[in-house]
């Protein structure tokens, strides 16, 4: 089972070898599965109009 997730490999390699690219993904998966690894969460509190010079400014 490969599990396709934009993202996950970069393009280039994507590109250049796609069995590779298939059989890395298969390894990560398990791999995330065999240690109960869990994938991140978007931030509920990030707000992308926020640059980060401002938000450091204001923040102390």
């Amino acid at each position: 089972m490969v599990v396709k997730k934009k993202g996950i490999v970069p393009k280039w390699i994507k590109k250049t070898d796609i069995k590779k690219t298939e059989e890395l993904t298969e390894k990560l998966h398990q791999w995330r599965e065999k240690v109960g690894a869990k994938m991140m969460e978007p931030n509920p509190d990030y707000d992308p109009s926020v640059k980060a010079y401002e938000f450091y400014k204001y923040k102390n």
